[in-house]
């Protein structure tokens, strides 16, 4: 299991991510062949789930590979590819590495959201790192509530009108390969959702 905690008193910079596209996929042909191109490669170095090792090389495959950034809407300059296409890139890295294939499942689910968000600097902003390949991850779940929704992590505006968040978040898979994860808090005001960078000073990868 990973986790993540954030408290923004104590910080140490998370490794830098490599991310880099090596292409650029302009048909849904050509993601299902990265995909098996790239699940190749992922299946050689498999034996990471017996050691108890991070997937750092198979995740940069993934997004050196350009699969990653299949699901942006033509709209917005991207592939569009369609939902059976996306799956069937899930299925073929899943097949080479189940634990990598739900680095990629998870990715696209998350990045769906960032194709909703009203059309900004900031929504252009994380469609920017998608093209670049930097990848997407979860991090809702805590430990001690009835339900994964129940949320002891909480959020408060600062003297400059900023949300400063404090808590620890548990099954965050993925996180550790993420460039921006998704979480939750409560508020004196209910609880919202954001996203968060894994450069923000106060984010601890555990």
């Amino acid at each position: 299991m990973t986790a993540i905690d954030i408290n923004p008193n104590q910080w140490i910079k998370p490794p830098t991510l490599i991310t880099k596209p090596l292409r650029t996929i302009s048909s849904e042909a050509e993601a299902i062949e990265a995909a098996q191109a790239a699940a190749k490669e992922i299946a050689e170095l498999a034996k990471h789930d017996l050691q108890h090792e991070i997937p750092w090389r198979q995740a940069e495959i993934l997004s050196q590979s350009g699969i990653t950034a299949i699901g942006i809407p033509q709209e917005l300059g991207g592939l569009g590819a369609s939902i059976a296409t996306i799956v069937e890139t899930v299925r073929i890295i899943s097949t080479a590495d189940g634990g990598v294939g739900q680095i990629l499942q998870i990715h696209h689910v998350m990045t769906r959201g960032v194709f909703n968000r009203p059309n900004n600097a900031a929504r252009q902003l994380l469609l920017d790192d998608i093209f670049k390949g930097k990848r997407f991850g979860h991090a809702g779940a805590e430990t001690g509530g009835k339900t994964k929704f129940d949320h002891n992590t909480t959020a408060a505006r600062n003297s400059e009108g900023k949300w400063v968040v404090n808590g620890h978040k548990f099954y965050t898979t993925g996180s550790h390969l993420a460039e921006w994860f998704s979480a939750g808090a409560k508020t004196t005001e209910g609880d919202i959702g954001f996203l968060v960078n894994r450069n923000t000073p106060g984010v601890f990868l555990d």
